[in-house]
């Protein structure tokens, strides 16, 4: 997991599969991420539900090729 730089409005973001994983800086927001590949998104409550989401998108794609 790589930590990302801060950008206006968001907290710093984490990198995980090479897919970054952001909130904003607004109490009580999701954990949200893109992959802009497969124009896919998910939002999660926390961060590890988030990277759940990712491993079962990426796990798809794998399957699917």
């Amino acid at each position: 997991m790589t930590i990302t730089r801060q950008d206006a409005g968001h907290g710093p973001g984490v990198v995980y599969r090479d897919i970054e994983i952001r909130r904003f800086d607004v109490p009580c927001t999701p954990w949200v991420w893109t992959h802009c590949e497969a124009d896919a998104c998910g939002s999660a409550e926390t961060l590890e539900d988030a990277q759940e989401q990712i491993d079962k998108h990426l796990a798809a794609r794998e399957v699917a090729a």
